[in-house]
């Protein structure tokens, strides 16, 4: 069966964390992200997850945690309530609260607009024990004494889905239950999202193994890492009965996933979450972490490949220009047949920065083979 892709045409962004009325338009298969240190490349990519889901608050609240949820290191973390309201720009005078993402995936136009502001309200903890089953337990142990007045976010999510519309009421605070990892309405656009970290915990191939073909390319990939990787195999525990993932080398044997450095690891998440992606929008968060700059030509060379391959829309940032380079010089610096003038403009930079007086993210699309050109003949500055 043929794989329709999806495909983000533009989106705008009004008003979103630190982002403000910035407009993207005229992407393509490989998006690449350029700015400087707080420019705004992340917030960019967890403004497009928001489109996953446009009329579903369980989507805002986990695009909303998507910073400390993949973090396993991070020892205190914010309540929910609070990772939601970070969300919105800060940046304005105003009390009334406003975030609104839009864009346009095919033909479908998707808009998401959340408005409201934030009151103090006194708190019923009988109540808040009826539909919260964690507060209960607290107020149980008495961690929570008394009735209480705490701050509540007062507002309508507002979303638009080709046309339809959907109104709904919210009232957030720290004491309302909501499961996050919960996506309680039909997904509109597949959407996958990569942090720097995913590849450093939990399970990282499932999609891979299911394709021998596949397998066998991403396999001859981990050979430039060591020629003595020869399968990726899933086994169960004999315990738990769980997969556990394996590497087989021929040297060592079976070694499990987790016993390997960080490269390879993210070289093989990177593969899986392509797989998984097939036919959607695949956003990947620094994609240069954990690779060294000696592997940037093989592995994005295959990161490339495996897109176009699966029909994916790739959204990655990077800060490393030696990356920039790298992905560049898999379609303009050998002119193959695979890269003929069809594809030519395959690859999109989209860069960066903000206006200081008015705030506002400026951004400027230019093809790959502009942006190669330049760097290639007067050493071209992209990240700013």
């Amino acid at each position: 069966m043929k794989v329709m892709a999806k495909h983000m045409k533009k989106f705008f962004v009004s008003s979103f964390r630190g982002l403000k009325d910035l407009s993207v338009e005229n992407t393509s298969d490989i998006n690449i992200l350029v700015g400087d240190n707080n420019s705004g490349k992340t917030s960019v990519l967890e403004a497009l997850m928001l489109l996953r889901n446009p009329n579903s608050f369980s989507n805002v609240i986990n695009v909303a945690r998507l910073r400390e949820t993949r973090n396993f290191y991070l020892p205190f973390r914010v309540s929910t309530y609070e990772a939601f309201v970070n969300l919105f720009n800060r940046n304005t005078k105003s009390e009334k609260m406003m975030l609104q993402v839009m864009g346009e995936v095919d033909n479908t136009l998707l808009d998401i607009t959340i408005n409201g502001n934030v009151e103090n309200v006194m708190v019923d903890l009988e109540e808040v024990a009826k539909s919260n089953p964690k507060m209960k337990q607290r107020i149980t142990y008495g961690e929570v004494i008394d009735n209480s007045e705490t701050p509540m976010f007062i507002g309508k999510q507002h979303s638009i889905i080709n046309g339809s519309e959907d109104i709904q009421e919210i009232k957030f605070s720290n004491y309302s239950s909501i499961t996050g990892s919960r996506i309680d309405r039909p997904i509109v656009v597949d959407f996958d999202y990569v942090s720097p970290i995913d590849h450093s915990g939990g399970r990282i191939f499932s999609k891979i193994i299911k394709n021998d073909n596949y397998k066998h390319l991403v396999i001859k990939v981990l050979q430039t890492f060591d020629k003595d990787i020869v399968d990726l195999v899933l086994l169960k525990n004999e315990q738990s009965n769980a997969p556990v993932e394996y590497i087989n080398h021929n040297q060592l044997g079976l070694m499990p996933v987790s016993t390997y450095g960080d490269g390879i690891k993210k070289v093989i998440l990177l593969a899986d979450r392509i797989a998984s992606a097939q036919g959607g929008v695949l956003l990947i968060d620094e994609i240069e972490t954990a690779i060294h700059i000696r592997s940037y030509k093989d592995i994005f060379n295959f990161v490339v490949k495996a897109c176009i391959e699966f029909k994916v829309q790739l959204f990655a940032t990077t800060h490393n220009i030696e990356a920039l380079d790298s992905i560049l010089k898999t379609q303009y610096n050998e002119k193959t047949e695979e890269y003929d003038s069809a594809q030519k403009d395959l690859i999109r930079v989209i860069t960066f920065r903000k206006e200081e007086k008015t705030g506002k993210t400026l951004s400027r699309v230019l093809t790959g083979e502009k942006v190669f050109q330049n760097r290639e003949n007067f050493d071209f500055e992209v990240r700013v």
